[in-house]
């Protein structure tokens, strides 16, 4: 994880994803991280910039195969 920050009702998490920089958001519930922490990410869906067109792509793998 490479930084934190208190949005008011949730935390933001930056993660160092290798080429691309994943931001989150963590529960106020939750055990507070610490900027450097080894984290596991499920992605549910990715905003996809390239210029002026944005493409949303849903994790297909999220969803029960079986339902």
């Amino acid at each position: 994880m490479r930084n934190l920050f208190f949005r008011g009702t949730n935390w933001q998490v930056e993660v160092d994803g290798g080429a691309f920089k994943l931001i989150a958001y963590r529960s106020l519930e939750k055990p507070t991280l610490s900027p450097g922490a080894n984290v596991n990410v499920l992605i549910h869906r990715v905003y996809a910039f390239d210029g002026l067109k944005t493409t949303v792509v849903e994790n297909d793998l999220k969803h029960d195969p079986i339902r």
